[in-house]
């Protein structure tokens, strides 16, 4: 089953991840959000720059773009763009972002990668 991790530290943590870093490494993870940086704790203090993923959400949340409204473009935006093909892809892995609510693209991708996001649409339908 694919599933969501929020990637903020205290959340990796209770994992038993050290940091973002550490939870890049494992193969069945896969961060789905936009590049950025991060500082890294520990003996090996460090500025972490970390690469965006082909499935970061480019529709952002601000005062004239609801979340509901980035989430539904960026249903769209993955199937115009073609990038529901490689959505097999993310099937069994754990989707990595840094949202901590339950409404977030990442949500959106395990729905779709598990086959649940077609059977909820057509339960909303019906």
């Amino acid at each position: 089953m694919t599933s969501k991790q929020c990637v903020k530290v205290a959340q990796l943590r209770k994992k038993g991840y050290t940091d973002f870093e550490s939870w890049l490494k494992t193969d069945d993870n896969v961060y789905v959000g936009r590049s950025g940086r991060i500082w890294i704790h520990g003996d090996n203090k460090r500025i972490f720059n970390y690469k965006g993923s082909k499935w970061s959400n480019p529709f952002k949340v601000t005062k004239e773009s609801s979340l509901e409204e980035s989430l539904t473009q960026y249903i769209d935006y993955i199937v115009e763009s073609g990038l529901i093909h490689d959505i097999h892809e993310l099937k069994g892995k754990t989707l990595g972002c840094w949202c901590v609510s339950s409404d977030c693209h990442a949500n959106i991708l395990a729905e779709i990668a598990d086959g649940e996001f077609l059977k909820n649409l057509v339960n909303l339908l019906d």
